[in-house]
């Protein structure tokens, strides 16, 4: 039975909506840049990859085993071994699925780049203080867990 395609996400970069993620083929991967991250950013920035300059052309990896720039992008922003693995158990995909991988936890990916499907715009998110037993708790979770002997 074939995989079905997964509609593509938006990619944002410091609240600016800089591409559209797709994949053409089977764990392939293509990124189409939007004018506002030639607007904002600049043609040619590389702020998003070194490996991955914004252009008016979208970089699509290749087939077979040609360069794939996206996907070894999309790669470094998910998560390792186990971790992957039970995601992606959980999520009913296989650990190299980066859409689908994405579309459950690219709203949160390190630094400033998050997936969202489209439509849906970064939220600003929420924050409070912590108390001092919250942060003594999380103190001791530390202290524990980089100390086995303990």
């Amino acid at each position: 039975m074939a995989r079905k395609k997964a509609p593509g996400l938006a990619v944002w970069l410091y609240g600016h909506r800089v591409a559209h993620l797709t994949e053409p083929g089977t764990y392939r991967y293509k990124l189409e840049f939007t004018d506002e991250a030639l607007d904002v950013f600049g043609p040619g920035a590389r702020v998003l990859s070194l490996a991955l300059p914004f252009d008016t052309k979208a970089v699509t990896d290749a087939k077979g085993t040609g360069p794939r720039p996206v996907a070894a992008f999309l790669e470094g922003l998910l998560p390792e071994g186990s971790l992957r693995r039970h995601l992606a158990a959980n999520l009913g995909v296989t650990a190299i699925d980066k859409l689908e991988l994405l579309r459950a936890v690219g709203a949160e990916c390190a630094g400033a780049v998050q997936f969202l499907p489209e439509g849906e715009v970064p939220s600003a998110g929420t924050a409070r203080e912590l108390t001092a037993d919250e942060v003594s708790r999380v103190a001791r979770c530390r202290h524990t867990s980089s100390n086995p002997s303990r």
